[in-house]
């Protein structure tokens, strides 16, 4: 490592004297790997209840806590090459010829942690047609087999030239199950192992899956390939993949139902769970200075399990918002149904659009009714609906909403139109 990225960690630590979070749950990946490389193995805590390729996971209920659905962490026999600091972190010690890589890698056959049904019941081909309704044309053909879910911790929270990324979580899926992969930088100066891991993963993959990886992750992750000269490779231009951004989507769908949209907020109010008590973001980069100024590894295993449920939550959030995206199905909420017809509408799926603007109008608030019937109206002439049923609509407007003279004039307009004798 070198003195200048000590001492500008030194500066960074000087300047957040902001106390600490208390301690967190302990990691819960099970360390394999599938490389040839020699490798140098590590103590890794084990959670009992994750789901393997020798197991399946017992029961793991909805609304649960991540410290209640884990069981304690058994450690096995570290080789005497690492250092006592080093025994305590989970995964093996990657050793490349571009430099070492700590890889963290477990393979997952049911839908740990939020269900104990299999994974081959996550993202069928049911739900993943879901992203032909969407507005890139490019997702239309989404499998998930060609799709490489992506979170990614970094040593700043902006996307300069300094942001490093330390921990890149990856997941994908295979025969065998859900195989999730963390390449952990161990060294700064280790970098260009990490980034050149993530190639070898990127590789045959059609598809890029995060959460605000569009603005923060795909950013940060493109600007340490191009500083350490790797943009010759093709899977270095990660913004030339279809990219489904769950935050973007998370957003059209639930507008107006969820105070924000961070992704534990997601996790909570969408796929019903709460993991307790967790890092917070801000304070990722300071647990990643400490490791390196002093090998401290409670708080970095807290960020490596922190990003490990990441990853495995995207997988399953991209389960239920896809799943959702139905024309001609309720959303069995009127906000919902509101939404999801407006996404279609506004992705160019005007005919698939009116069932769920339809099923909105009915139950929405009076004070949103005119915007929902504005786009009916809409969704109805792109279709090529007869008049009268443009006319219907602005007549239930009016019974939802008497005291709304937007909706009064709109009445009328169409009510006169509907009159006029239509030229032959």
């Amino acid at each position: 490592m070198s003195d200048a990225w000590l001492e500008r960690m030194k500066r960074h630590l000087a300047a957040k004297d902001s106390g600490v979070h208390p301690q967190t749950t302990t990691d819960s990946a099970s360390p394999t790997t599938d490389s040839p490389t020699p490798t140098v193995d590590s103590a890794a805590p084990r959670p009992q209840t994750t789901s393997s390729s020798t197991g399946p996971l017992d029961s793991v209920a909805h609304a649960t806590r991540l410290g209640d659905s884990l069981s304690s962490p058994a450690s096995s026999a570290s080789s005497p090459t690492d250092s006592a600091s080093q025994e305590a972190l989970p995964g093996k010690l990657l050793l490349t010829p571009n430099g070492s890589v700590r890889v963290i890698r477990q393979v997952y056959t049911t839908a740990w942690p939020y269900s104990a049904r299999p994974v081959e019941q996550v993202l069928g081909d049911d739900v993943v047609s879901g992203a032909k309704w969407l507005k890139d044309p490019r997702l239309a053909g989404f499998r998930r087999d060609e799709a490489l879910f992506l979170d990614v911790e970094a040593t700043g929270l902006f996307q300069d030239a300094n942001n490093v990324a330390f921990l890149v979580g990856l997941a994908w899926f295979e025969p065998q199950g859900l195989v999730c992969e963390q390449l952990f930088l161990e060294e700064p100066d280790e970098e260009p192992a990490l980034l050149h891991r993530l190639l070898e993963r990127l590789e045959g993959k059609r598809f890029l899956v995060s959460y605000n990886g569009k603005a923060y992750d795909k950013t940060v992750l493109e600007s340490r390939f191009v500083l350490n000269r790797l943009m010759d490779r093709e899977q270095a231009h990660l913004r030339l993949l279809p990219h489904l951004d769950l935050l973007h989507l998370g957003r059209r769908i639930f507008a107006g139902t969820l105070p924000e949209h961070r992704l534990g907020t997601m996790e909570r109010s969408v796929l019903g769970f709460d993991r307790g008590e967790d890092v917070p973001g801000a304070l990722v980069p300071r647990y990643y200075y400490e490791w390196l100024l002093n090998q401290r590894c409670d708080r970095i295993r807290d960020v490596i399990h922190h990003n490990l449920v990441d990853v495995l939550t995207l997988v399953h959030l991209a389960d239920r918002l896809l799943g959702m995206v139905k024309p001609g199905v309720t959303a069995g909420d009127p906000q919902l149904d509101a939404n999801l017809g407006w996404l279609l509408l506004s992705s160019g799926f005007k005919a698939e659009s009116v069932f769920s603007l339809r099923s909105a109008l009915s139950g929405v608030p009076a004070e949103e009714v005119f915007r929902v019937a504005a786009r009916l109206e809409s969704a109805l002439g792109g279709a090529r609906a007869p008049l009268e049923q443009r006319l219907q609509v602005w007549q239930l407007a009016s019974q939802r909403n008497q005291t709304d003279p937007q909706v009064a004039q709109k009445l009328a307009t169409v009510s006169s139109r509907a009159r006029s004798p239509r030229p032959r």
